[in-house]
């Protein structure tokens, strides 16, 4: 299992998604398409869950959004 939990979801002026996301020493707050941790991609975004590629072993898994 990948170290990140995804821990909130909101939508920017204008109508982008964006997730918050931890890890064991950083948050990130990213878009669709957006690189962080210099090996996960966010691949897709909805409210309940977030969809990322793990370059290191090229799995894409899902990750709940907490409430």
């Amino acid at each position: 299992p990948l170290p990140l939990k995804a821990i909130g979801y909101s939508v920017k002026n204008g109508g982008v998604p964006e997730v918050v996301i931890m890890d064991d020493e950083n948050i990130y707050v990213v878009h669709v398409g957006e690189n962080f941790g210099k090996r996960y991609q966010v691949m897709s975004l909805t409210p309940n869950r977030v969809e990322i590629h793990d370059a290191s072993t090229q799995q894409v898994v899902q990750l709940p959004i907490a409430p």
